[in-house]
């Protein structure tokens, strides 16, 4: 009965797989939640590639599964991935499908799998990954999320007992998960000249995991991000595979591992994408790829759009950066990685969650824990913020200590060029949320053509 119920559910999830396919849709979500609902034990019967690398943790996810799936595929893999889709366990479902034929035979003998880590129980039991990457764990969404101990205790839980773990070294949280497993750790060595932060409002990791005392960083790059120096003899896990140096004038980093070092091409500069890409080159040394493959695949590599978007227009550096609501880390690293920017720097944030837009959340606490003093920085020449809770926003940069004069804050973010005065600017900054993508690559394209028009203004000719 079991068989005949997972078949049922299969031809059901298909078919609306191809009814969506054909009317243009990425049918990404709901021909799993078909599937799952018709048969719930459907992931324990749907045939699944020989090889499964699954990626969670709380920021870098997507970015880090987009480019292991770029990497593999240009060095000749065939694999299946939810890259275009959901990381829940519908979404993950929904990838199976497309992954095996009406007969369940599994047409593919690699995959890479995106996961969110609530959803890991509902997976991992029958979805088991041969490896899995934890980019790091921070508080997010506490609303949905809790707190990082929560999440530390649904993984362990849920991750089988045979999977290799490639952990953050740098990382005390998501480092010490499933302490059993086979581990291979990333991370980033102190870099020169590179300053030691310990001003971040968050740090959820404050005491000794070993003794209780209060943590003693012998490095602290960000939040609970470093390398951990205790009295008692607990220190940070030496990493595998670490960035020893970066050369951003040439765009090389160098990797320290196994006694030696590798050159790669820096794909962004930012240090968490750094972190990211060290990840990436971990996990695929740890698959066997030579570093020679990922070198010269690395050199093809860029950011997803959805993440990180850079162009030039009227002379003006144009930016837009993901920077996701409810996410107090996400937020803080990004409003520091633009403030470190060099020039005169003009930034939009838009990052109100899709339900302020929709219902109105009652949660603001995740505002008063993000450093928004990264803002008030040299440089900074004004700051635009739009949305719902725009005036929410200027409220706490006026609490930051940003003066009144340079915070413009308004109802709707599509206004953005209208309100804004774009003169003198260096770079301009879009910082938006995930669910804001569409409409932050149209403001981009108009900005664009307002900095043309300011440049060709200034020439005294028409925009090019």
């Amino acid at each position: 009965m079991g068989k005949i119920r997972f078949f049922a559910a299969l031809w059901a999830a298909k078919a609306a797989r191809l009814a969506m396919r054909l009317l243009g849709r990425n049918a990404t979500y709901l021909p799993g939640s078909i599937a799952l609902k018709l048969c719930p034990q459907f992931l324990g019967y749907v045939r699944k590639p020989g090889t499964i690398v699954a990626v969670t943790g709380t920021n870098g996810k997507t970015t880090v599964c987009n480019m292991l799936g770029d990497i593999l595929r240009d060095n000749g893999y065939t694999l299946l991935d939810n890259r275009y889709g959901s990381n829940t366990n519908s979404g993950v479902a929904s990838s199976l499908i497309s992954g095996v034929t009406a007969g369940n035979r599994s047409r593919f003998d690699f995959a890479v799998f995106e996961v969110d880590e609530r959803s890991s129980l509902l997976i991992y039991k029958y979805v088991r990954p041969n490896f899995l990457l934890v980019t790091n764990l921070f508080r997010d969404s506490v609303k949905r999320n809790a707190h990082t101990e929560f999440i530390s205790g649904i993984l362990n839980d849920a991750i089988p007992d045979d999977t290799t773990l490639i952990l953050n070294a740098d990382d005390l949280i998501s480092g010490r998960i499933k302490p059993g497993n086979r581990r291979v750790y990333f991370g980033i060595d102190p870099l020169a000249d590179e300053p030691q932060q310990r001003g971040s409002i968050i740090q959820d990791l404050r005491s000794c995991p070993a003794c209780g005392a209060p943590i003693q960083f012998s490095f602290q790059r960000y939040h609970h991000i470093g390398r951990v120096q205790c009295p008692c003899g607990f220190t940070s896990p030496a990493p595998d595979y670490a960035v020893s140096a970066v050369a951003y004038d040439t765009a090389r980093l160098t990797v320290r591992s196994g006694g030696g070092e590798e050159q790669y091409h820096l794909v962004n500069n930012s240090i968490f994408n750094i972190y990211n890409e060290v990840a990436v080159i971990a996990l695929l040394r740890v698959l066997g790829m030579d570093p020679e493959h990922i070198r010269a695949s690395m050199e093809k590599i860029k950011i997803t759009d959805t993440r990180y978007v850079e162009q030039y227009a009227g002379g003006v550096k144009l930016v837009a950066h993901i920077a996701k609501g409810q996410n107090p880390i996400a937020c803080s690293r990004v409003f520091d990685y633009v403030s470190r920017e060099p020039g005169r720097k003009i930034v939009f944030i838009m990052i109100d969650d899709i339900y302020d837009n929709r219902d109105t959340s009652e949660n603001l606490t995740w505002i008063y824990e993000t450093d928004f003093e990264f803002l008030n920085r040299e440089g900074i020449e004004h700051i635009y913020v739009a949305g719902p809770r725009s005036q929410d926003y200027r409220l706490r940069m006026l609490l930051a200590g940003i003066p009144d004069g340079r915070i413009t804050a308004f109802r709707h973010e599509k206004d953005f060029v209208k309100v804004a005065d774009l003169s003198g600017a260096d770079s301009v900054y879009i910082l938006y949320e995930l669910f804001q993508y569409d409409l932050a690559m149209k403001l981009k394209d108009e900005t664009a053509a307002a900095l043309e028009a300011l440049a060709a203004a200034k020439d005294g000719g028409e925009p090019a």
